[in-house]
């Protein structure tokens, strides 16, 4: 894995961090003590959800150009003249393979978790009913459910309180709780480092049991006799945190939401008024990060509107302009910024910058004067895909935007852009930052 993807990697984990912890804060201040199980249930498990795809929606940057209209601006490509710091880019792997050890090992402690359940399931007795599997083992002291699977030891199963312990796993079977279980599992492994996802994990589990409680008690059982049901099986310690287990740790706070008032309609209100809230401030911090990890300076994007660009006494002209379109039609056409579909680089984004980072050379006149700094370069992708009016809307001299030009000139055809299902001129703007490293 080279340096960007690196790089784009530790970006994506913290956007998906942050998140995770915005949409966590709404479920602990409007949710956690309510009575609203079921939209607790799916808040948490579509925010821990959304929150991995955030960061995958991208917002548009624009800037001005030199004819006074917006142009697309490009994700600025950087182009050293040396290796980057090796230090710098060594922490980076280090940080990765760090990450890639940590998901490879929560992710052998599910698998571990499941080779366990299916030592416990596959040997045992099992009866079938049609519509659920009994497991009939020793093995376990508490009963607990997984998917169609209720595991019980014969005991229980034959003590007094079987039908409350039994009603209360079919509802975890009915439900598809494990389902939840499964997916929260493999979320926490991609964001193992992250603390917020493993009390979000928590939170959904108890949830799931207040759900399961309550479907009990609407069932008609006496709450007097399910709370010694469960207080019956207060012993011993769960083996499988994948499961669903008929006691677990939270009792109190299960006999608590048992016997807690119903939550009012203006709590529910507050929640579907945060929830947006929430959600378009991860969108914001999301562009935020994006921004900060490829800067557009004020004073750049200022000069980048003047009707003429200063050029330094030392910088070498650019090159004439390629030839016109082949109509005047076409010339006097003009382009769009942003269309229905955007034009797209043959292979994408990523090979866009394959591209430019392969054929573009750091002067040597610019070397050796320590010349650096971003050119920018303007272009429009016609409706045949192919480019045209490139020029330079801010540049740094000793030969560095003749290189630039020189490259983005000879881009191959580009996939054109699309309003209305017609193809489209569409102009944009992309910055090729020259740095000489460390």
């Amino acid at each position: 894995m080279n340096v960007r993807r690196m790089s784009d990697l530790l970006i994506y984990m913290v956007q998906s961090g942050v998140s995770l912890m915005a949409f966590y804060l709404v479920y602990f201040l409007f949710l956690r003590k309510e009575t609203f199980f079921s939209t607790s249930r799916y808040y948490l498990m579509l925010s821990a959800i959304v929150s991995f795809l955030i960061p995958l929606i991208k917002i548009p940057v624009f800037s001005g150009s030199t004819s006074g209209m917006l142009t697309f601006m490009l994700e600025t490509i950087t182009i050293s003249a040396s290796p980057e710091s090796t230090s710098w880019w060594q922490g980076i792997f280090s940080l990765i393979n760090l990450y890639y050890l940590g998901f490879i090992l929560v992710m052998a402690r599910l698998i571990f978790r499941l080779i366990q359940l299916a030592s416990i399931i596959i040997p045992a007795e099992k009866s079938n009913n049609g519509l659920v599997t009994f497991v009939f083992t020793d093995q376990i002291k508490q009963p607990f459910s997984f998917f169609n699977y209720i595991v019980i030891n014969k005991e229980t199963y034959d003590s007094k309180h079987r039908e409350e312990i039994i009603a209360h796993e079919l509802i975890h079977i009915h439900q598809r709780h494990s389902l939840d279980i499964l997916i929260l599992e493999i979320l926490t492994a991609i964001q193992w480092f992250n603390p917020i996802i493993w009390i979000m994990r928590s939170s959904l589990r108890g949830v799931h049991e207040y759900l399961a409680d309550n479907g009990v008690i609407k069932l008609g059982y006496s709450l007097k006799d399910y709370h010694h049901a469960i207080l019956s099986q207060n012993f011993g310690y769960p083996i499988l945190d994948i499961t669903h287990n008929f006691n677990s740790s939270k009792l109190k706070k299960r006999l608590l939401m048992m016997n807690k008032q119903k939550s009012g309609l203006m709590a529910k209100l507050r929640i579907f008024v945060a929830i947006p809230l929430v959600a378009t401030s991860c969108l914001l911090i999301s562009a935020f990060i994006m921004s900060c990890n490829s800067p557009v300076q004020e004073e750049q994007a200022e000069q980048l509107v003047q009707p003429e660009v200063e050029k330094s006494k030392d910088a070498t002209p650019p090159p004439p302009p390629p030839p016109p379109p082949p109509t005047e039609e076409i010339a006097n056409e003009e382009p769009f910024v942003v269309v229905e579909h955007m034009p797209e680089f043959p292979g994408g984004d990523k090979e866009r910058v394959s591209f430019l980072m392969k054929n573009i050379k750091y002067p040597e006149t610019a070397k050796a004067k320590g010349t650096q700094g971003t050119v920018y370069i303007s272009f429009i992708v016609e409706k045949n895909g192919s480019i045209t009016d490139a020029s330079v809307l801010r540049g740094i001299g000793d030969g560095c935007d003749i290189e630039a030009l020189r490259v983005i000139n000879m881009m191959p055809k580009w996939n054109p852009g699309m309003q209305r299902e017609k193809a489209v001129r569409t102009k944009f703007t992309m910055p090729i930052k020259f740095t000489l490293g460390e």
